[in-house]
């Protein structure tokens, strides 16, 4: 009787055994399927983020490059009415196209954002180096950014002896000093304690199907990206390029989150009646960008030297989102006009009657826009 009990007694032990690594191995199995399914969708994700940037020059593409050569003074005028009406309502919210497997090869969301760099402060070009000092009135305008003043502790004496920069004009003058040349990225602007406060990216709002109302809450936060430039070449902005951050700091009004459609059918009295001439007095002629800017701010008229005529935007950034279930990814990519563009495109009639099959291919590759830069959010 001890012999056959201690063998129904292992036998339960190898039993109990069995079926702990049974379970382990279907939760690994299922952990494994999960991770496995994540990462695929990840990968889809990211494919489809990529692709967004592709989507956006297209969206510029037409009618935003033309063959200037080609046109007359009337269609240059006619040119530019087309470009606002295609830009405008795209720049500064997400514009979502959905995806679906029988047409796309996938389920999922891709949305992209467009602003403009000519909308943002060129903070290389508005920073002098020689003089360590920010031009007029770019400096009241960045004094504006909201952020609150870091406080030291009592118990570090040495930080107690430092002096703390209650603004970020003065406190981006004292990085310059430090740095003694022109910054290469905006992610270097973080060892300035003041500016950590901020968010390094802006975050659109996605478009609502109901109508505009003036009590419904905005966008809260301004991104230090949509803030400040370094592919911006121009010292001035041009008010219909004005970024989400650039209108906050402004007091102009914030981005309504309305869908594209509408947002398109409501800027109509803009690029309608827009005339070139409203440049040479835009505080007089900022009536007739309600539209756009909804707000009469009251300091525009301190502001108005930092606004341009001319309307030449070139670059832009473009903030690109896949999402397949449930998993998003978001790049970031900083597209500019190719200027070598025009110049081949308007002879690619004489190249395609060529033989030369280098040549078909150099002209079918070549692309009205290029990346200069690209960051995974």
């Amino acid at each position: 009787m001890k012999k056959n009990g201690s063998v129904l007694l292992f036998s339960l032990m190898i039993l109990s055994a069995l079926v702990m690594l049974s379970q382990q191995m279907i939760q690994n199995i299922f952990v494994g399927s999960r991770f496995d399914t994540t990462m695929i969708n990840r990968e889809k994700a990211e494919i489809i983020a990529l692709s967004g940037i592709n989507v956006a020059m297209a969206l510029l593409q037409e009618p935003f490059i033309k063959d200037p050569k080609k046109q007359t003074g009337t269609e240059k005028n006619s040119s530019l009415k087309e470009q606002l009406a295609s830009l405008l309502p795209l720049l500064n919210q997400w514009r979502t196209f959905p995806l679906s497997y029988d047409l796309d090869g996938v389920d999922g969301n891709l949305s992209i954002c467009i602003t403009s760099e000519e909308g943002k402060i060129p903070l290389n070009q508005v920073y002098d180096m020689k003089s360590h000092t920010i031009k007029a009135p770019f400096d009241a305008l960045i004094k504006k950014i909201p952020v609150k003043k870091i406080e030291t502790k009592k118990s570090d004496k040495l930080k107690l002896l430092e002096k703390k920069d209650d603004n970020i004009a003065d406190a981006l003058i004292t990085f310059f000093k430090k740095r003694d040349r022109p910054l290469d990225e905006i992610s270097e602007l973080f060892s300035i304690d003041l500016l950590t406060q901020l968010p390094l990216w802006y975050d659109p709002p996605f478009p609502v199907d109901e109508k505009p109302n003036k009590n419904r809450s905005l966008n809260q936060n301004i991104g230090l990206q949509d803030i400040f430039s370094l592919y911006n070449k121009q010292t001035q902005l041009h008010p219909l390029l004005l970024t989400d951050a650039l209108k906050s700091l402004l007091e102009v009004g914030r981005v309504e989150a309305i869908s594209f459609e509408k947002r398109k059918e409501s800027l109509k009295p803009i690029y309608e009646k827009y005339q070139e001439n409203w440049g040479q007095d835009w505080i007089e002629n900022w009536k007739n960008l309600q539209a756009l800017h909804p707000q009469n701010s009251k300091s525009l008229s301190f502001f108005k030297d930092i606004f341009t005529s001319k309307f030449e935007p070139t670059t832009f950034s473009v903030l690109s989102s896949g999402i397949v279930q449930g998993i998003e990814q978001r790049v970031c990519a900083i597209i500019t006009k190719d200027e070598t563009y025009k110049a081949e495109h308007g002879s690619s009639e004489k190249i395609e009657k060529s033989d030369n099959k280098n040549q078909k291919n150099k002209a079918v590759q070549k692309r009205p826009f290029k990346v200069l830069k690209l960051y995974w959010v």
